[in-house]
């Protein structure tokens, strides 16, 4: 599986009106179904949202799954979308061959890593997960995603209760975890302004006023919001 995103999309998506980010999402689209026709393999390439899609390539058998092979066909894939339409995509690849079963749990796996993974130049961004960080993060992870679960489906009850344990999850954190938790607090900003976007709950701009909210404030400290 790999996943391709448009590099800073959210940035970018403020600056166009409807017509253009159709036809900017369209013209990425065209380059990546020539690009991965051209290697004469079954693929599908889904669009998940605007800006974002997921790649799924069948490799029959599983073992036949190449992993420097899928590398090399990521960075012509980023070279292709470049050379042609001068935008910079991001890609994702999960590293081993994936099930039916566990297809909607990497994909959410490889969109954090682009998330957390912002600014990198990696050609290929490949996540390497030990358990014991998937253990420490995946509480986290889960509470985010009922989240924007709950926004999508205009659940009010839903998202504000995962919003709760969410903040409780934050306050029992040792206070070593706080340079890590941030990464994770500028992905959720991200991530909900994205999908409140692609549902029209928002228009172009404030973008900067809710990142901040996740940047700590000159002189505030975690035993502040403890209280």
């Amino acid at each position: 599986m790999l996943l391709v995103d448009v590099a800073d999309y959210s940035q970018k998506e403020r600056n166009w009106d409807d017509k253009e980010r159709k036809l900017w999402n369209f013209a990425v689209h065209n380059v990546l179904q020539e690009y991965l026709t051209s290697l004469k393999i079954p693929y599908t390439a889904l669009q998940v949202r605007n800006g974002e899609w997921c790649v799924l390539i069948e490799r029959m058998p599983a073992a036949a799954f190449d992993r420097a092979e899928c590398e090399e066909w990521s960075r012509q894939l980023r070279e292709a979308v470049e050379r042609y339409i001068k935008i910079q995509i991001r890609v994702a690849l999960h590293p081993a061959p994936v099930s039916l079963e566990k297809l909607a749990r990497v994909y959410k796996n490889l969109q954090r890593s682009l998330s957390l993974n912002a600014g990198t130049d990696d050609a290929v961004i490949v996540p390497e997960r030990t358990k014991q960080q998937s253990e420490h993060s995946q509480r986290l992870w889960d509470r985010i995603e009922e989240m924007v679960t709950g926004l999508k489906r205009c659940d009010r009850r839903k998202t504000e209760g995962a919003l709760r344990e969410l903040n409780e999850s934050f306050r029992h954190l040792p206070d070593d975890s706080y340079e890590r938790v941030q990464p994770i607090l500028h992905y959720l900003c991200l991530h909900l302004l994205r999908e409140m976007r692609s549902m029209d709950v928002i228009q172009g701009g404030g973008r900067d006023g809710v990142l901040e909210a996740a940047r700590p404030q000159p002189g505030h400290s975690r035993d502040a919001d403890r209280h």
